[in-house]
């Protein structure tokens, strides 16, 4: 009996070991690295004259413990790009930091009364490597690979700003992990400043001409009145004092403030003018400066990408959610772009408001596979939700046409037109190979392969249609790619997360809302197409619009009675010419436009 005795009890001995090396991983895990200061920002006058000669001695490395009990560090090594040994006695409690510095003595001087843990050896490169935490038997708790590339918070790298950890759960060495501090020189032994500050950008209207100007507005999501003047926007960090905001610019909570391009290349502006990159898309940044002009932190920065004339990009909501193409501006005047000239002075007038709806384009992003099942290609589909036919080219140059960016690159040929209720497939492979292995009927255009490959992990992906080519400057023939559906999708975070190599992909919940909410999707087994192709050519493209006309060619290839309807909303749709067909030819316009200044066109059977 004793030997069958014993082999229970090292069983027992063993499972309990096994739980207690389990339960010390996990607490171990708990302790991450936190923020890193690689690439601080030059040193000051001040700094330069208390004896700090070189800005890598105001580089750190911070660890928290995001666990609920405190971890003893004995042995504990920081490795690779910099090296450090923690002693006898460190610790973290739960919630802690701690934190390692390069140079203890010259560090106090950007960083007063902040507690440090120890010098570590070695720097850390300007232009990113490898960072890893051990634990005192050598076995790796965290290793963080950190760049300076796109993709990377950019304000870290010696723009004033440190890379700061926002999400504990995911790989520690993708960039969607870290976000930039928006505190200058960071927040060393305390918590990661990384959500927007009291006052967001809220609307941007980047493209225009007479009567409308470029415009910024600012709204306060705060609950506390802040006095904004003096504070900078700018759209380089390089150069992060372009333009100071000018009193009076108290705003309570909730208010907004609309800063003209008028103001920005005003003789007293004190820095740089600047003005909106509308065709190559551009960074915002407005930072929050004291009284003396001190820089303090980034309240908020967006990337907008090129917009058409006169379109505006905003929050939506209003003030909290993701910058996107709104259905209209919100600036706080009635004047359109098919205002006279003059109306510039009633636009300047404007003082903000809500944010309108997001822009629904009429051919939309409708289904994305892209983690299907081992050697089934990615694919995209698009959709024409609109009851017309859509033009996916640039009627005045053809040979510019439409595609998808981010993540994948593809252009669609020249000519196509897309029908009513119909879509079209981008496929990862050759289009033969699309259509056998999703059983693509053949009246559904497919096109590919794509350079790129959609990331299992997440990715951006616009859906963009050419503007008019630029005609003057550096950038002259440059055709600009304006975004019309575009989203990041991510397999978590909301998003349906049954879609990786499971045979289902993203697909568009109708009706339709703006791509960029989870809620705007779910799964699907089966491409949904239309219900039948159509074969009979029927086109109505505008070719050239003015303040007061709109010329526009149709082209019928079906006997019958058709009408040609106009609409401000999509959904009242109001009768006009009417045409015998088959037909074609051009026709004139001369709507009551809105103020909003949008009006839509259709051509349809009676």
């Amino acid at each position: 009996m004793e030997p069958i005795l014993f082999n229970r009890f090292k069983y027992v001995v063993l499972l309990l070991l096994i739980l207690i090396l389990g339960s010390s991983k996990t607490l171990e895990s708990a302790v991450v690295i936190n923020e890193i200061s690689y690439n601080p920002s030059p040193v000051t006058g001040s700094e330069s004259a208390s004896g700090v000669v070189d800005s890598s001695d105001f580089e750190f490395v911070e660890l928290f413990n995001s666990g609920a009990e405190t971890i003893a560090l004995h042995g504990w090594q920081l490795a690779e790009a910099v090296t450090f040994t923690f002693g006898a006695a460190a610790s973290i409690p739960s919630g802690g930091y701690l934190l390692i510095v390069r140079d203890s003595q010259n560090f106090p001087v950007r960083y007063p009364g902040i507690q440090m843990d120890g010098d570590f050896s070695g720097r850390l490169a300007n232009e990113g490597e490898t960072l890893i935490l051990k634990n005192a038997a050598g076995t790796i708790v965290e290793q963080v690979t950190y760049g300076s590339a796109s993709g990377w918070p950019q304000f870290a790298n010696g723009f004033g700003g440190t890379l700061a950890r926002r999400n504990y759960s995911g790989d520690a060495s993708d960039p969607r992990s870290w976000a930039g501090s928006r505190q200058f020189g960071g927040t060393p032994g305390s918590e990661n400043l990384i959500q927007p500050g009291p006052i967001v950008i809220n609307e941007v209207l980047p493209h225009t001409d007479p009567p409308l100007e470029d415009a910024i507005e600012i709204k306060n999501i705060s609950d506390q009145t802040i006095n904004s003047a003096g504070w900078f926007l700018t759209d380089s960090l390089d150069e992060p004092r372009k333009f100071a905001i000018p009193a009076p610019a108290q705003m309570l909570p909730g208010a907004y403030k609309v800063l003209y391009q008028q103001q920005f290349d005003a003789p007293n502006n004190p820095r740089i003018p600047f003005s909106l990159n509308s065709y190559r898309g551009d960074d915002l940044y407005l930072i929050q400066a004291d009284a003396s002009g001190k820089l303090m932190r980034i309240s908020d920065n967006i990337h907008f990408p090129p917009t058409e004339n006169g379109s505006s990009f905003g929050r939506y909501p209003d003030g909290s959610g993701p910058m996107m193409n709104l259905s209209g501006m919100t600036f706080g005047t009635d004047v359109s772009r098919l205002d006279p000239p003059l109306a510039i002075n009633l636009f300047r007038q404007g003082t903000g408001a809500p944010n309108a709806q997001p822009a629904i384009s009429p051919v939309i992003l409708f289904a994305i596979h892209y983690a299907p099942l081992a050697s089934m290609p990615e694919f995209v589909q698009i959709k024409n939700i609109s009851d017309f036919p859509q033009s996916l080219y640039d009627p005045l140059h053809p040979e510019n046409s439409w595609g998808l960016d981010g993540g994948i690159s593809i252009s669609l040929p020249p000519g196509l037109i897309l029908e009513a209720g119909n879509s079209l497939i981008f496929c990862e492979s050759t289009p033969e190979t699309c259509r056998t292995a999703y059983n693509i009927p053949a009246h559904v255009p497919v096109f590919g392969p794509w350079s790129g490959k959609l990331n299992n992990s997440g990715e951006d992906l616009v859906l963009y249609k050419p503007d008019l080519p630029q005609t003057s400057g550096p950038d002259t023939g440059l055709v600009p790619r304006i975004q019309t559906d575009a989203l990041v999708y991510m397999p978590s975070d909301g998003w349906p997360d049954d879609v990786i190599e499971s045979g289902a992909f993203l697909q568009r919940n109708e009706p339709v809302e703006a791509a960029v909410f989870p809620s705007s999707w779910r799964s699907a087994r089966e491409i949904q197409y239309s219900d039948s192709p159509t074969d009979s050519p029927l086109l109505l493209s505008i070719y050239f619009i003015s303040k007061t006309e709109v010329e526009a060619r149709y082209e019928i290839g079906t006997p019958g009675n058709f009408t040609v309807e106009t609409s401000v909303d999509f959904k009242t749709w109001l009768p006009g010419n009417s045409i015998v067909g088959p037909a074609q030819g051009t026709m004139l316009f001369r709507p009551l436009l809105d103020r909003s200044g949008q009006r839509y066109f259709r051509i349809r059977s009676l």
